[in-house]
C-alpha cells in the first residue's frame, strides 16, 4: 500500500501536471514494477495490485513500457565483471542478493506482462552493446513516437 501512496502521490505532483502543460513524461520502475515484485514473487493477491494500482494511477496509463530483458545469468555476470573493472566488489540491494531462481521468476513475470499488454509493452534484448541498446531503444520511441522523429540528437 505504501507503494501504491507513493504512486499516487507521484503521479499527482508529477506526472499529471506535467502531462497537462504537454510535456513528454519518462519513468522508471513504473506500475509493472510494482505488478512483478509486489504482487506477482510477492505473493500479493492480484485483485489487490489491480485495486491499487487502478487508484494510484488516477486514470494515467503509460503510452509504452520498455522492458529491458536479459538472462538473469548473464547479468551476474554483467554485473561481476563492472565491479571488478571499476576495482569494487559486487554487493547489490536486497532484491539483488536473491537466488538465481527468483530472478528467474521475476523475468518471467515482466515477460509474461508484455504478453498480456501488447500494444503498451515491448521486450528489448539488454545483452547487446549500449549503443545497439540505445539504437533499439529511440528506433521503438520513434516508431511508436513519429512526431520524435529527426529529434535524436536533442
Amino acid at each position: 500500500m505504501l507503494f501504491a501512496a507513493a504512486r499516487l502521490d507521484h503521479v499527482h505532483e508529477l506526472i499529471a501536471p506535467n502531462l497537462d502543460k504537454g510535456v513528454w513524461v519518462i519513468s522508471d520502475r513504473f506500475c509493472d514494477s510494482t505488478r512483478a515484485y509486489q504482487g506477482l514473487t510477492g505473493g500479493v493477491d492480484d485483485r489487490l495490485i489491480d485495486a491499487l494500482e487502478t487508484l494510484a494511477l488516477d486514470g494515467h496509463t503509460p503510452d509504452l513500457t520498455i522492458i529491458l530483458d536479459m538472462d538473469p545469468e548473464a547479468a551476474f555476470r554483467r554485473v561481476e565483471q563492472r565491479a571488478i573493472e571499476d576495482g569494487l566488489q559486487a554487493t547489490g540491494d536486497r532484491f539483488e542478493k536473491e537466488e538465481l531462481d527468483w530472478h528467474q521468476r521475476l523475468r518471467q513475470n515482466f515477460l509474461d506482462i508484455a504478453r498480456a499488454n501488447p500494444d503498451r509493452c515491448k521486450v528489448i534484448s539488454a545483452e547487446q552493446s549500449e549503443e545497439a541498446l540505445e539504437a533499439a531503444i529511440w528506433s521503438l520511441v520513434s516508431d511508436r513516437f513519429p512526431e520524435l522523429q529527426g529529434r535524436a540528437a536533442e
